[in-house]
């Protein structure tokens, strides 16, 4: 942007109400500001006022008002060094990748940004308008307000600018952005401050409680399988290329009100994984939940149905676009959700709902329960899960069929012909929910934390009509929380409660596990046949059930 030469004397007040009221704001803010800034906004008044409203962990953020006119803007100034620590050395570059997010098509066409006044990447500082009408997200939840556009706006906003530019469905307007959103260094500053500091304490800026340094030690830091999962994470966020992300997106980065969600603080933005965009959103949202608790049940649900909302909504649209890989991506975005929550709980930037937590004293069951659930998104999110129980199984039959179709003298192969499907039969989930998880929580001393998870779940289901749909999927994600709380506290598990149950009776057996092969659709006559002369030699096989108990 062009710079105008003027008289900056009449912006010379700002600087003595600075001073009069102790703002703390360096000298070279105030000098570029007047110099730079003012001269490209449209005051009428020689009087204004400048105030510092933000609270981040990087940047200076201040509020000009005219007076008179009431009128205002917001100027966000990047400094070399964070504010949250004086180590941690800052390029002032990330004003470009911020101001180059807000320019791209697909977020300014949503109306998802503020209206961007000025932009000086040189400088570092970004002028906008001020959405004195919103609040951030983050604040909107802890105080407890029900804005009822955020599902429906965040979805939209995810959708427009995570998955329409994956590069999943190449075209022209990618390849021109191809270059554009690499080499921001701020990525560097994600690796360490997320996937490396909060698993080994290297520079010693992590905020453990006394309390719980031993927890940490022994179930974090030592955790050899939940540091390797870390570092496969840690590796696809280097190096997969799926889509522009906005790479910190987290509560405290929407501005919100009755109509309207916004996005703000981009300078993150890179090229990256999309589970890592849309799994640290849900971190914070789950903070929130936990958040509320133990004082207000009714609030934790609506915070519920937003996560199931937004999950449902993403997922829907992810198979539509990317068919081929959504299921990977929402797996991963559950596996870096962990991560952010364990970073926000004993990380150098510590989630503000935890630094509330430690003011009331009340912190020590608040971080063990969120490193708890982080630790299991980051460790049971993969698919490795389902490689240990299926293995045997699945090459067993690919084996039988391959071996069919070599003496046929085919050169198709398993892979060619079937499609391989595995469902787990649960028959006595309700038996094992009331007899065992419902009576480990109220007999057992399980804390306030199983006692209002399964308050709030009694409650929802008085209060949500049905099962099915999505209020049965919420009611499904409290149990599943119940039912962790439970195990941890000594409760069988479905397949513990099964077996025990078989002992006394034959009415219960061990969880079940069918296969499915089924053949690919779109075959032509000749492989048809042949798919299905493999199918009847596999008979007896693929139409039994393998007790995995």
């Amino acid at each position: 942007m062009q710079l105008q030469n003027v008289n900056t004397s009449r912006y010379l007040e700002i600087e003595n109400d600075i001073l009069k009221r102790g703002i703390k704001m360096p000298n070279n803010h105030i000098q570029d500001i007047i110099d730079s800034v003012l001269p490209q906004i449209s005051f009428k008044s020689n009087k204004v006022l400048i105030s510092e409203i933000g609270d981040g962990n990087l940047n200076y953020i201040y509020r000009i008002k005219e007076i008179g006119t009431q009128k205002s803007i917001i100027i966000k100034v990047a400094q070399y060094e964070s504010r949250i620590s004086k180590d941690i050395l800052l390029d002032i570059s990330r004003s470009y990748f911020e101001y180059s997010y807000y320019s791209l098509e697909t977020v300014k066409k949503s109306n998802f940004s503020p209206q961007i006044l000025y932009a000086n990447p040189q400088t570092g500082i970004i002028v906008m308008e001020d959405l004195v009408d919103y609040c951030s997200l983050r604040e909107a939840l802890i105080s407890m307000k029900k804005y009822q556009c955020i599902s429906d706006n965040i979805s939209m906003y995810l959708r427009c600018v995570l998955i329409e530019n994956a590069t999943f469905n190449p075209n022209d307007k990618l390849e021109k952005l191809r270059y554009k959103f690499r080499g921001n260094r701020l990525s560097e500053l994600t690796k360490q401050l997320i996937f490396i500091e909060p698993y080994n304490n290297i520079k010693k800026r992590n905020k453990v409680p006394a309390e719980l340094e031993s927890w940490v030690k022994e179930h974090i830091y030592h955790n050899d399988r939940l540091n390797a999962k870390v570092e496969s994470l840690r590796e696809v966020f280097e190096n997969e290329e799926q889509s522009i992300i906005h790479g910190d997106l987290h509560t405290g980065s929407f501005m919100v009100n009755n109509d309207q969600v916004k996005v703000i603080d981009p300078e993150f933005a890179c090229w990256g994984p999309i589970g890592f965009d849309l799994g640290c959103l849900l971190a914070n949202l789950i903070i929130d939940y936990l958040f509320h608790l133990t004082n207000n049940e009714e609030y934790c649900l609506f915070i519920i149905k937003i996560i199931y909302n937004i999950l449902s909504t993403f997922e829907k649209d992810l198979s539509e676009k990317i068919p081929k890989n959504y299921k990977t991506i929402m797996i991963d975005s559950a596996a870096y959700a962990g991560t952010e929550i364990i970073r926000r709980t004993i990380g150098i930037a510590l989630a503000k709902e935890v630094s509330i937590m430690d003011e009331k004293g009340n912190n020590i069951a608040f971080r063990k329960n969120l490193l708890i659930i982080g630790i299991d998104l980051i460790t049971n999110s993969s698919t490795e899960t389902f490689t240990i129980l299926s293995d045997n199984a699945e090459s067993l039959i690919k084996d039988v069929v391959n071996s069919i179709l070599l003496a046929a003298k085919s050169e198709l192969t398993f892979s060619d012909l079937f499609v391989y499907k595995e469902e787990f039969d649960d028959r006595w989930e309700d038996e094992y929910r009331h007899n065992c998880i419902r009576r480990c929580i109220e007999d057992e001393d399980t804390g306030k934390y199983g006692k209002a998870l399964l308050k709030i779940y009694d409650m929802a289901s008085d209060k949500l009509p049905y099962w099915e749909g999505e209020n049965g999927k919420a009611l499904d994600f409290i149990y599943e929380e119940i039912k962790k709380v439970a195990i941890d506290n000594g409760a069988m598990t479905y397949n513990e409660f099964c077996k025990q149950e078989n002992d006394d009776s034959y009415d219960y057996m061990p969880a079940l596990k069918t296969f499915y092969v089924n053949v690919k659709e779109g075959l032509d006559n000749e492989d048809a046949k042949l798919a299905a002369c493999a199918l009847n030699a596999l008979e007896e096989l693929y139409s039994a059930d393998y007790r995995c108990g």
